[in-house]
């Protein structure tokens, strides 16, 4: 029933089925049926974590994934190491096995402090935690999708001065950090704090106080027990 419960309450889960009752029915022979994923739960060091963006098959940009300044992600040879680090695992893993265009992909840095620059032999050290659509109902942490675009365009004029030049150069994702711990510079209010919170307290919440929000959100709790 908890799970039960979680599921139903989350936004999340609710636009996932309906895009998938969106889609055209499949043959009786090839049904397309709706799955749901469990996977192992771990505690995440939130500074470790990354979302990348991926329009083209390019690895156009990389956003921490946390709103919380951590000043150990700033000197330039570790945000070096982590746009390489990312960028390998990208070419060497993701690309091979995902063979989609766009997609957002986040993951988990052991070390992001790690300056060692990887060679063609060593391990990134890292995990793949999630993929997602590219899609603007997916977060784009730190980023807007009108800055992804951009650094779409960017990455495809970089494409085109590349097929013209002898020589080879990769082109470079955008990685973002947060650069202060200003509060005032950092607080980005965002469409997706409501993500956070069950759907139905979503909807009580609208135009109502708190004790009416209490009582409402308690009457579901009991009917989904019964």
């Amino acid at each position: 029933m908890d799970v039960y419960i979680l599921l139903k309450g989350s936004d999340c889960v609710f636009h996932d089925l309906d895009l998938h009752d969106k889609i055209p029915q499949a043959p009786p022979e090839d049904p397309l049926p709706a799955v749901l994923v469990l996977r192992e739960w771990f505690n995440l060091n939130p500074s470790h974590e990354f979302r990348c963006f991926v329009r083209g098959r390019k690895l156009i940009a990389i956003s921490a994934r946390s709103s919380t300044f951590y000043d150990f992600l700033l000197p330039q040879g570790v945000r070096k190491s982590i746009l390489e680090r990312i960028r390998a695992f990208f070419e060497a893993v993701i690309c091979p096995e995902f063979h989609l265009s766009d997609f957002i992909f986040d993951v988990y840095l052991k070390n992001p402090t790690k300056l060692a620059p990887p060679s063609s032999t060593s391990k990134p050290n890292l995990k793949l935690v999630d993929i997602n659509p590219f899609a603007t109902y997916i977060d784009p942490c730190l980023f807007s999708y009108e800055e992804l675009e951009q650094c779409c365009s960017n990455a495809s004029g970089a494409a085109g001065e590349q097929k013209q030049s002898t020589q080879l150069h990769q082109t470079t994702p955008l990685l973002k950090l947060v650069e202060s711990e200003d509060p005032h510079q950092n607080f980005r209010a965002s469409k997706f704090q409501t993500s956070k919170l069950p759907a139905e307290f979503v909807n009580f919440s609208q135009d109502q106080g708190v004790d009416q929000l209490s009582d409402g959100f308690k009457k579901m709790l009991d009917a989904e027990k019964q």
